[in-house]
């Protein structure tokens, strides 16, 4: 997309044999498809939490919370500046590994935030709100804020408890990664 070859120094390549990995890379491709220009760190959060799911009778049933980021993000949040510099960052500029991981879990978090707020996946909708309101930082900071409070993944684990079992199994995928007792407990019971 960018004119380059497949290792440009911005990129990151995994080679898994995961579904939500083609999902993911499947994102790109159809933002690249309807010729959309969206903010780098909306559109790999777009692909994280589209990615992030289980496949179930031949269906992709999408959870959205991505344990990885959630913990890596609380461990180390962003300061102002970082993240003021994250948001900035364009697919087309020269950027560090470090920085495209960034952009990867500080875009999912400020749209799963969206996600969980609205209950769907509507993303346009999430995109006009960032791009009209007043303080674009501010929003996407409460966002980010919102998503890493402790509470989110007891929350969000409630969805074990669904009558659907692949539901269940997407929102259990991952979450040992918390290293919590109470995300223990949930997961036992």
């Amino acid at each position: 997309r960018r004119g380059g070859g497949l290792f440009e120094p911005s990129g990151i390549f995994v080679t898994t044999p995961r579904v939500g990995t083609a999902v993911h890379e499947l994102v790109h491709e159809r933002v690249v498809e309807l010729g959309l220009d969206l903010p780098l760190w909306f559109e790999e959060g777009l692909a994280a939490v589209m990615g992030d799911g289980v496949q179930s009778e031949g269906r992709w049933v999408m959870d959205g919370f991505a344990f990885w980021p959630w913990v890596e993000l609380r461990s180390d949040p962003p300061t102002d500046s970082e993240l003021k510099h994250l948001l900035a960052i364009d697919s087309r500029d020269d950027h560090s590994v470090r920085d495209n991981v960034l952009v990867h879990f500080v875009g999912w978090a400020i749209v799963f935030d969206c996600l969980r707020e609205t209950g769907h996946l509507d993303w346009s909708s999430w995109l006009a709100e960032f791009r009209t309101t007043k303080d674009s930082f501010a929003w996407a900071r409460a966002r980010l804020d919102r998503t890493l409070k402790e509470s989110t993944a007891i929350e969000w684990l409630e969805r074990v408890g669904d009558p659907a079992p692949a539901v269940r199994i997407a929102a259990a995928c991952g979450a040992w990664k918390v290293g919590d007792e109470d995300v223990v407990a949930i997961l036992l019971d």
